[in-house]
């Protein structure tokens, strides 16, 4: 009696060296994941707006990237003496608001000219859980500490 199903994987056509450029998006993995190939001197970029759990989440990031549509005031928010924005991890939150908006356009700029050069993408799922702010009916990436009744 067989208690396994084989399978066999063929080898990619497209694998990763020292040639490769990478762009990691997700959960903590691809932090962990990426530290590797940074270990082994391997062009990665990981994470460029923070650990991001849920699908739809990153999908808001990604499409953010790729048409430039850049962060303005109605993305943000002020809570516990710092700037916040619901798409981002909260390693980017800012005493300044004006600096803040400039750090995340500069992050999708670099971003959007990286993504023209890429020879992999790896996209890693925290959750398939969502978690939606009532008065903007938006899903969001991180809460930031806002109360949970939010």
């Amino acid at each position: 009696m067989n208690f396994t199903t084989p399978i066999s994987i063929q080898k990619p056509s497209f694998s990763i060296d020292y040639n490769s450029e990478l762009l990691l998006l997700g959960s903590c993995f691809s932090e962990n994941i990426g530290a590797k190939f940074e270990y082994f001197k391997i062009k990665t970029t990981i994470n460029p707006f923070g650990i991001i759990f849920n699908a739809v989440s990153l999908e808001n990031i990604v499409r953010r990237i790729v048409l430039k549509n850049y962060f303005t005031d109605k993305d943000v928010f002020f809570h516990n003496d710092l700037w916040h924005c619901f798409e981002v991890h909260s390693q980017y939150s800012h005493t300044n608001k004006e600096q803040f908006l400039e750090n995340l356009n500069q992050i999708i700029d670099n971003t959007h000219t990286q993504i023209a050069s890429l020879s992999h993408c790896i996209i890693t799922l925290g959750t398939s859980w969502v978690y939606r702010h009532n008065a903007l009916d938006s899903i969001v990436a991180n809460c930031h500490k806002i109360p949970q009744k939010e």
